[in-house]
């Protein structure tokens, strides 16, 4: 489901939020949550975010994964990955080292590429350090 592998180590989802769920307060997840539902608050995940198309988000988003399908009012910042599906709608700024938009998706905020997380647990060298400085 939205480029997510399946199994435990994989990012497999842990919490659903339904169509007809409706959730106001911070929401934080261990694994990966999906969203088809309405929150009315900041989501975070250790893992992943999920939003189907019926998702609605007033709140920040925060996880290793990002993929939206539906509505956000709010920045979304993804580890690793972001992704618009072309049925989402966002009005606040993304930040993840890598991003997908997908056509015909809405994006109304400010973009920040950051550096991806080193896979050896060593800290990245900041690209904008210039040579011998």
């Amino acid at each position: 489901m939205f480029g997510f592998k399946r199994g435990p180590e994989a990012g497999s989802v842990d919490t659903m939020i339904g169509p007809g769920a409706e959730i106001k307060g911070q929401l934080k997840v261990r694994g990966t949550v999906y969203i088809d539902g309405k929150v009315e608050g900041d989501v975070q995940a250790e893992q992943g975010i999920l939003m189907g198309p019926g998702g609605q988000v007033k709140g920040d988003l925060r996880a290793r994964t990002v993929v939206v399908g539906g509505r956000v009012a709010g920045d979304c910042y993804a580890e690793e990955r972001l992704e618009l599906l072309n049925t989402a709608s966002v009005k606040g700024d993304l930040k993840s080292a890598c991003m997908v938009i997908g056509e015909g998706a809405y994006f109304e905020g400010a973009v920040a590429m950051t550096q991806p997380p080193a896979e050896d647990g060593e800290a990245r060298p900041d690209a904008r350090q210039k040579k011998g400085a």
